[in-house]
């Protein structure tokens, strides 16, 4: 492990984003602070919780592994399957585990969404792609009725 965080966004084809340097470190602290801000909106208590360690630790295994970009997750499924164990763990190997409910997973997928589509649009990246994103994280905040925390953030 190195002390250098590594660089998100690496293969995207935008260079406002690819060449952003926004690190993994950076991704998890706001991941974190949106988990932790979803969490007191909607009433979920954190105590005896793994939510907060989860959302600040969810991406360490690409220190290892190294990131393989959205895209290609979504297309290759038996890839993003083997990569996902492989992260599992590689997670495990650096004691990083964490139980979370169903309701925390998602609560956890929500807010890593919402940082991207949050640091694309800080970047003044627009589209369709971002305007189908943007939909994606409604539908999600729909589940625990934080569409207007959604909008606020």
């Amino acid at each position: 492990m190195t002390d250098t965080s590594p660089v998100r966004w690496h293969a995207n084809t935008n260079p406002s984003l690819r060449d952003a340097r926004d690190t993994i470190d950076d991704h998890q602290r706001r991941v974190t602070t949106l988990c932790h801000s979803l969490a007191d909106h909607i009433g979920h208590p954190l105590t005896d919780s793994d939510l907060l360690h989860a959302a600040a630790n969810h991406d360490q295994a690409e220190r290892v592994l190294g990131d393989i970009p959205a895209p290609a997750k979504m297309r290759f499924h038996a890839l993003a399957s083997a990569y996902e164990t492989a992260e599992q763990q590689v997670l495990a190997d650096m004691g990083l585990t964490w139980t979370l409910t169903a309701k925390e997973q998602q609560m956890l997928r929500l807010c890593d969404r919402l940082d991207a589509y949050l640091f694309a649009k800080s970047k003044g990246v627009t589209g369709a792609e971002w305007d189908e994103a943007r939909t994606v994280l409604d539908v999600m905040a729909d589940k625990f009725g934080a569409r207007d925390w959604v909008a606020a953030q």
